[in-house]
């Protein structure tokens, strides 16, 4: 029997797949040109993974790519998006497309399988969910019901499964993949953009522009208990495989944990993943855990998969090499392999680990300069995950004509560091890679070692781990090619320059008396950093070296005058900070003269 629902409002559109307020453009639009699905290797050579390279491109989509999931058997991956495609990859050897699915009449939104990997199903703008056979890589059957967008589906965990849905309409669909018309749906207040089913298929957890994720008893058609915490749109909800925790991604962009066990204290938020950023397009980016429960990973609008210790909330990888939104992304059921679809309309498989090796090692010395003196070098190696744990790389160091080289030894941290004090600051400049252990053009941040160093030369010091700040969040005002903000400048936050938060709840603190002191500035430059959780006056922080300019340029024109200028740590300031700002300027706001 189907639950009867109130009229879609005309307000809500179809074809934005973002937050913001929707067009009236024709999503379906004239038919796209579609090309042959193929696997290339972005990385030669061989390794212990089943894969034929650590990391493996996918082509085929002829545009954006929203959806990306590994079946529960680890043999096939399915990807989906505004070409209305579904395409079926093997995830072994070359990673070969070998078949295609299409029938919906929109964009696909989002994929799920069944618990036997034989069937796949789909949501769609089109209003629909649909479920394939992939044994014959055909429709089973559409599923109508929804007025609206269908943004995103689940499958039950045990028992008969059924398919819970959500959608613009502010509708839960509850569905018996075996009919076409969904057993009931649940009406709530606003467009639900991200759902996931309780692991005994009683409750369903939901999320969507309210900011809230709200918990409904499938039986009696209301919330239980609601989780607040976000400060903008839910994208993502995913269930731990232990079932106890829930991860959540936000347009404020934040990932979070949830304790959600029937007998947990009143606040349930158990940590904050903060490194993600959500960037200016507001897609629906989907987060996910390994299958093991001890890391999580979400894409941004930074083009980057940012990758998580679950337990600590230390940040373990940031995988580049997308150019656009990394929209969604996941674990295969091994744990070796993350997948991450983006609006550059292409796939990447990124190998983190290959089994049976360690976690460390030592490239051999291969070079035909015998004269060539080994010595440790200060740098720092900036490398997403899998190429710390795959590749051996050499550096060498041109200096007075003497050349320098140093055996790194690679770990699974994010960059490591190497003190020397015998070697001169001006020799470690000009750091260049000139061999790989697999031969080919790694992604690790465009594969450069690089000369990091503060505005005097010397070697960084840490800035702040608490809380953690750099753009690679590991305390050092680090400045590798994907930070096109130049986050390079160690500062000290005034409460003139961030601004009191609007909560704190002072009378005084009205809008008109903030914006009479100018108290606000960032927040009035479009870069709230109120939100990260810990940051308050005093707090030190990695500015971009645009922000700071701005507030230094603007002193004479605010009523706070110098207090909305940062002090300065020279010590841990990025020497990249001068492509902007003066060294004058800087050292005038000094806090270590």
């Amino acid at each position: 029997m189907s639950g009867e629902k109130r009229a879609a409002s005309e307000s809500f559109g179809t074809t934005q797949l973002v937050k913001r307020q929707r067009s009236d453009a024709d999503l379906n639009g004239s038919a796209l040109a579609r090309t042959n699905g193929a696997g290339g290797a972005l990385i030669k050579g061989g390794n212990a993974s089943t894969l034929s390279s650590p990391v493996m491109e996918l082509t085929g989509h002829s545009s954006e790519v929203l959806a990306a999931r590994f079946s529960p058997d680890g043999t096939s991956l399915a990807t989906a998006g505004m070409d209305r495609q579904i395409l079926l990859w093997r995830t072994a050897g070359s990673c070969e497309n070998y078949t295609s699915l299409s029938g919906h009449k929109a964009a696909v939104l989002a994929l799920n399988w069944s618990r036997d990997s034989q069937v796949l199903y789909s949501a769609s703008a089109d209003h629909t969910l649909a479920s394939w056979d992939l044994n014959t890589s055909t429709r089973i059957r559409r599923h109508i019901g929804h007025e609206e967008v269908v943004n995103c589906l689940d499958v039950s965990k045990r028992g008969e499964e059924f398919l819970v849905s959500g959608s613009d309409d502010a509708s839960i669909g509850i569905w018996d993949p075996r009919q076409k018309h969904a057993l009931d749906h649940i009406q709530t207040e606003y467009p639900i953009t991200a759902i996931c089913l309780a692991e005994a298929g009683n409750e369903v957890f939901a999320g969507g522009i309210d900011n809230v994720i709200k918990i409904y008893d499938l039986r009696m058609k209301k919330v239980s208990f609601e989780l607040a915490g976000h400060t903008d749109t839910i994208t993502s909800l995913s269930l731990s495989p232990d079932t106890q925790t829930l991860l959540s991604y936000s347009h404020d962009s934040t990932a979070r944990t949830w304790d959600i066990r029937p007998f947990a204290p009143q606040d349930r938020q158990i940590r904050v993943f903060d490194g993600a950023q959500a960037g200016l397009e507001k897609n629906l980016f989907r987060a996910c855990w390994d299958r093991e429960g001890k890391r999580v990973a979400v894409g941004g609008g930074e083009g980057v998969v940012t990758v998580w210790e679950a337990a600590s909330g230390k940040m373990v990888a940031r995988l580049p090499g997308h150019k656009g939104s990394v929209n969604e992304v996941d674990f295969s059921p091994d744990g070796t392999v993350v997948a991450s679809g983006s609006t550059d309309r292409r796939v990447l498989l990124d190998l983190l680990r290959a089994p049976n090796r360690g976690n460390k090692h030592v490239i051999k010395y291969n070079s035909d300069h015998d004269d060539v003196h080994v010595q440790q070098l200060l740098t720092t190696i900036h490398c997403h995950l899998n190429i710390v744990n795959e590749f051996l790389v050499i550096a060498i160091i041109a200096t007075a004509g003497l050349l320098r080289l140093r055996n790194f030894e690679l770990s699974d941290t994010q960059s490591f560091r190497q003190p020397s004090p015998q070697l001169p600051p001006t020799d470690f400049h000009d750091v260049e890679v000139i061999e790989r252990f697999a031969e080919g053009k790694a992604r690790c941040e465009q594969a450069i070692v690089t000369d990091y160093g503060t505005v005097f030369k010397q070697p960084l010091a840490v800035h702040s781990t608490s809380p953690m700040t750099g753009f690679l969040r590991n305390g050092y005002c680090e400045v590798p090619a994907s930070d096109y903000g130049n986050h390079a400048v160690a500062a000290e936050v005034t409460e003139e320059f961030l601004g009191m938060k609007p909560h704190d709840g002072d009378a005084l603190m009205n809008n008109d008396r903030i914006l009479m002191l100018g108290a606000d500035f960032t927040a009035r430059q479009g870069n709230d950093l109120r939100p990260i959780p810990g940051m308050k006056a005093g707090c030190k922080w990695c500015l971009c070296t645009t922000r700071w300019l701005e507030a230094f340029q603007a002193r004479d024109k605010e009523a706070a005058g110098d207090k909305i200028v940062p002090k300065i740590f020279l010590n841990a300031t990025n020497e990249k900070a001068l492509n902007k700002i003066n060294l004058d300027d800087l050292k005038a706001f000094a806090a270590d003269k």
